[in-house]
């Protein structure tokens, strides 16, 4: 399907869609610094072919949606939650499944809780509660002084970009499948080569997370998925997000990081699948 701008209150959204529009909508919400390419095509189509019309874009500061600058960013979580719902407009739809990956299951959090009626169900794969807890364990340490040591000096310099993406998601794997560094290499040289500004995905370390929370308010079928070898937001995370929110469903993959490997798609899909099965309302199309 040929990507598409979204043009709402002055900013650019890329998105793309699969699938026939007459199915319920399924949007999916990438994390930080990854453009929607991380949410592979055929990730995408398998979705479609279970019956819903399934959408990516790119959040700001990333591939080809507005981009700010580095350090020029004054945007924050509720900001690009909010992109949700101009995805959706942009679409034309009023309801739909949120799944989220990583910043993308604060993000559809956060929507979910800003505006309930229009999340038909709530997938949150490699993310934690924005509410408070206390006593969450941190990303790993040797991880976080690789992305901070290892962060290229010049973003223009398209190999050593690639390089330092690929190096990260070997970093975030656990040990339950091998790393396909061919399909990894393809992927993070075509984020580099569709991208505005190669720089400005370093916006989305810095800008305000700040939220109220209020996970406990939420009442869509919600499915919480999380790797325990998830080095950048530990599977404690997971757990306490699932504990926040009633009759949410965990689903654990045992030897998984922070990552999408193929052989757990099925397995995810049938999942997600269920999950907006569970949903009461329908995926309606806005007037």
């Amino acid at each position: 399907m040929p990507e598409r701008m979204i043009h709402a209150d002055g900013i650019d959204l890329c998105a793309e869609d699969f699938g026939d529009p007459a199915q319920p909508a399924l949007l999916l919400v990438m994390g930080a610094q990854a453009s929607m390419l991380w949410w592979p095509k055929d990730f995408c189509e398998r979705l479609a072919e279970r019956g819903f019309h399934v959408i990516r874009y790119d959040h700001r500061d990333i591939g080809r949606s507005t981009t700010y600058g580095l350090g020029q960013a004054t945007y924050d979580l509720s900001d690009l939650a909010q992109d949700v719902f101009r995805v959706l407009n942009g679409f034309g739809i009023r309801s739909a499944n949120l799944v989220g990956f990583s910043m993308g299951g604060y993000l559809v959090q956060a929507a979910a809780i800003a505006q309930p009626d229009r999340v038909a169900s709530l997938t949150i794969w490699g993310a934690g509660p924005l509410d408070d807890v206390p006593g969450l364990p941190e990303m790993d340490a040797d991880l976080l002084n690789f992305l901070m040591s290892a962060m290229p000096q010049d973003w223009t310099d398209e190999d050593a970009v690639v390089a330092f993406h690929v190096e990260g998601a070997r970093r975030m794997r656990g040990d339950r499948f091998p790393f396909d560094e061919p399909a990894h290499t393809e992927l993070a040289r075509a984020e580099f080569n569709r991208a505005r500004d190669r720089a400005s995905a370093l916006n989305h370390a810095s800008y305000d997370t700040q939220h109220p929370g209020g996970a406990a308010t939420l009442r869509m079928p919600t499915l919480i998925i999380h790797g325990d070898s998830d080095p950048v937001t530990p599977v404690e995370h997971g757990q306490a997000l699932a504990a926040l929110i009633p009759d949410a469903r965990l689903m654990v993959l045992d030897g998984v990081g922070h990552e999408l490997p193929a052989p757990i798609w099925s397995t995810v899909i049938d999942a997600v699948v269920t999950n907006a099965d569970r949903a009461n309302i329908g995926c309606e199309a806005s007037s």
